[in-house]
Formats: structure tokens, sequence, C-alpha cells
């Protein structure tokens, strides 16, 4: 049989399109002997642990879409309908599958909340109705749980569980003064989890920007595509609770000790003159808008729209907000891409004044042009979703092709590879290399770094509410089909 020459101007294959399968999510060993393909095009590859069969699994994005969801709901809900990652008691084993608690099981459940948002909005499908709202009953009791009107809390679980992440300890002397060493801002907690009234669950407290950012999203996409007149009331009483806490408080979050958590911070007291907080400054100032203007979208009261007027026009806080994008690169970080996107659908949809809402879809502009070369399609169906079109949509769709149906967290070593570089960008402070396809680096979750050269912890399973997501605005916004 004759070979193929190559003309002068082609490219050899593989030479600029490939992929690597290396680490347990793929090989037995990344000692390999021998690789042998079979007639259905199926790998065959000899490691120095036995062999592993790498096979073609030919399905639609629909397909692909129902078997994520179907492991969704079997294996990452847990009491009262929280959506979290899991533990693998014996790592990468998922036979041994445990629910386990999340700083951020708050934020993930309602991304949880938006995917089924707009699950609901495309197929009209009343179980989508259904568990969004038993998704939203949730984050409704993180509020309730705290026994306060507008504190919420991060997470809770069962009162019989005996172990969870940060638990209640205390400090020595010597232990408070090395944390404040290591970190000014640093806000050494002694008691984190607290016992419900009702004594049934144990809720954990120095709540996070990142919670209530998240919450914003959940609530933006089930006000928006989901909830009647009844529910509509619901979440405008229990967010403008919320802000209420906030503004209490000088914009600040206030634990039960009386002080502010460790990130629970807006103030213009704090933002704009306490140095030590000016890395956040930026993306904070944004957020508190985007809060008050969600609150008083829903609510109507104008104390909310005098207060977010007040920011801007007396303390700076839209100037504050366009520096993100420009901001010191030592001070960002991945995931506050994810937790400007949150903002956007308030700030841009609910301003009326058309010289603010300018300066919104300008930052939106600014946003993804900066970011739409993580090739993820979070950022660029929420972008589509503002500003219409259908940007990177290729990418979009070859990332949700790409992404593994396996979940568990595998540590994946791309610093070993001889065809990338290790660099420090994007992100200043991390070892990364040049983006490669999700099958190629940890399983997602929008708030890690896609980016980072070694990473992974195979004692967990993820959710796939990072896929079901963007996919489902995919559907909704009609750039992608149910059969394709």
């Amino acid at each position: 049989m004759g070979g193929y020459t190559l003309r002068d101007n082609e490219i050899c294959p593989g030479e600029k399109e490939y992929s690597v399968r290396l680490g347990r999510r793929w090989l037995l060993s990344d000692e390999v002997r021998d690789i042998a393909f079979d007639q259905q095009g199926s790998a065959w590859v000899a490691t120095a642990n036995g062999v592993s069969a790498l096979k073609n699994r030919q399905m639609t994005l629909e397909d692909k879409a129902d078997y994520f969801y179907d492991n969704l709901i079997r294996r990452h809900v847990r009491e009262p309908w929280i959506i979290a990652r899991s533990k693998l008691v014996v790592p990468g084993d998922t036979t041994t599958i445990q629910p386990e608690d999340d700083d951020n099981d708050g934020e993930f459940t309602s991304n949880y909340l938006a995917m089924e948002s707009f699950r609901y909005a495309t197929t009209k499908n009343p179980e989508a109705k259904e568990r969004a709202r038993k998704a939203f009953d949730f984050l409704h009791f993180l509020r309730e749980v705290t026994g306060g009107d507008g504190f919420f809390a991060r997470t809770i679980i069962p009162a019989s569980w005996e172990q969870s992440h940060d638990m209640n300890r205390t400090y020595t002397e010597r232990e408070l003064a090395e944390e404040i060493i290591e970190n000014p801002r640093q806000k050494p907690v002694e008691k984190r989890w607290h016992l419900s009234k009702d004594g049934k669950w144990k809720w954990k407290g120095d709540t996070s920007s990142d919670e209530i950012s998240g919450h914003l999203f959940g609530y933006y996409c089930y006000y928006n595509l989901v909830a009647d007149d009844k529910e509509k009331k619901r979440i405008a009483d229990h967010f403008s609770r919320i802000m209420d806490h906030l503004m209490e408080n000088d914009y600040n979050l206030v634990d039960v000790d009386g002080t502010h958590t460790k990130w629970g911070v807006w103030s213009p007291a704090i933002l704009n003159h306490n140095p030590d907080w000016a890395p956040e400054r930026a993306l904070n100032s944004l957020e508190l808008l985007a809060f008050l203007k969600f609150a008083h979208h829903i609510t109507q009261k104008e104390k909310y729209q005098k207060e977010y007027l007040k920011l801007i026009k007396e303390e700076g806080y839209l100037e504050n907000a366009k520096t993100l994008h420009t901001t010191n690169p030592s001070w960002e970080t991945y995931f506050d891409i994810f937790l400007s996107l949150y903002m956007y659908p308030t700030l841009i949809n609910y301003e009326e004044d058309p010289v603010l809402k300018r300066e919104y879809q300008d930052h939106l502009e600014q946003w993804f042009n900066k970011h739409k070369k993580a090739k993820s399609p979070m950022i660029n169906f929420t972008y589509n979703l503002l500003a219409g079109g259908d940007e990177e949509l290729d990418n979009s769709i070859a990332f949700l092709k790409d992404a593994p149906l396996d979940l568990v967290d595998w540590y994946v070593d791309n610093a070993q590879r001889e065809d990338l570089k290790v660099v420090r960008q994007p992100i200043l402070e991390e070892l990364q290399t040049a983006l490669r396809p999700p099958s190629e680096y940890r399983t997602m979750r929008w708030d890690q770094n896609p980016y980072v050269a070694v990473s992974g912890d195979p004692s967990q399973e993820k959710e796939p509410v990072y896929w079901l997501l963007p996919y489902w605005m995919g559907r909704y916004l009609n750039l992608i089909s149910a059969e394709k």
C-alpha cells in the first residue's frame, strides 16, 4: 500500500490538534509500554500497572446532559436539598461515596438553582420547577437557621454528624499571634459550627462574600425564569432581610460574635480607606451595587435605590468597579472572573439609567474580551445572554463535548509534559501551563483555575452542575439544539 506524501503547506496529523491521556483518569500508570488499536478505534494501552482501554462512545450533548443529570440527582444531593461534591472514602473508588460538607454549599447550590431555572424556562418541565424551589428553600433556610434576621450560614449539616470541615477549636495565644502574622486580615474563629434552635442541624458561620454573590445569581435566574408572584414575594422578603442586615452594619456581614466575617466586607470606610482591603475594592464595589440594584428591583423600595446612587456619587463605587480589569496582577484570582459574572445580569438588565447601563455594558465587554481566551461556556453563554449573538460558540461546544464523563477529581500533573511550558500566567501566584481541553485537567468547578499545572484530589467526586448550567443556558438561548 503506497504511502501518503505531505504537500509543502500541509501539517502532520497531531501537530496542532492533539490530546494527551495521562493520570489515573485514563491510565493505570503513566509508564506506557505499548499501544494497540482495535477495529472499533479503541486504544489498548499497556502500562506498568496493567492494561487500560480508551474507548469511543458516541452520544449527543442531550445524551450527555441526561447522563450528568442522573449522576447529579443520585450522587450529589443531600438533605434538605444541597447540591455538593461528595467524598470518596477510598480515593478514586466511586463505590465508597459519602456526603460531605463544603464551605461553598450555598454558592454551588445557587449554581444548581440557576441551572434548573434555565432547564425549566427551556422545557417547562414541572420537575425542574419543583427542584428549583427545593434549592431556593435551602438557601432561604440558611438565613432562617441562624436565628437572626439577615445573617445567613455557609451551609448546614445534620446535628448527628461527628465530622465536618473546620470543626470548632480553641487557639492558644501563640497560635493566634501566628495566624495574624501570616495574614493581617485573618479572623481566627473558634466556634464556626452552631446548633440550630430545634437541635436538628449544625450551621456554619463566617459566611463569605462569595456566598452572597453566588446566591444573587441563583436568585436572579429563579426570579426571572421560574417564580410565580407568590414566590417572587418570598424572594423579595428574603433578600431584603439580608440587605437590611448589611445596611445596618455599614455594609458588612456581621456574624454572631458581633464582628464582620473574614470576607464579608463591602463598607466604604474599609474598602476606600483601609489599604489592606485594596485588593477587594474593585470587585466588592461591583458586588454591592448589584446587591442594591437587585433589592430595589424586586421590592421597589426606594431606600435601596437611594443607597445605590449614594455609593456611586459620594463613595465612588462605580469608579472603583471600573478598575477591576486593569487591577494589580498580584491581586487577581481566577474565581474573580465568575464572581463578576454573577453581577452582570442584575446590573445590565435592571439598570434604567442609560448612562449607567452603558457603563455596565462596557464593563461586561472588557470582562469578556479579557477572559474569552479561557474558552469557558459559562463565560461565553453568559455574555451571549446579555449581549446577544453567538460569540465563541465553537469553543463552548468543544468544551461541552470534551469534558469527561468521569467526575472523580483525579490528580493531574501537566507540569511533567514536554509539550507544555510551566508559567506564572494568567494568575501570577500559581504555576500554570497553556490552556488544554477539559479532558486534560482536573474535574472542573468554576471557582478553580483550569490553567494550574498540578492539581486534583481523587478523594472527591465533583457535582456536574459546572457542565449542566452552561448547557441549559445554551439551550435556552437556542445556541444548542436538543438533537445536536
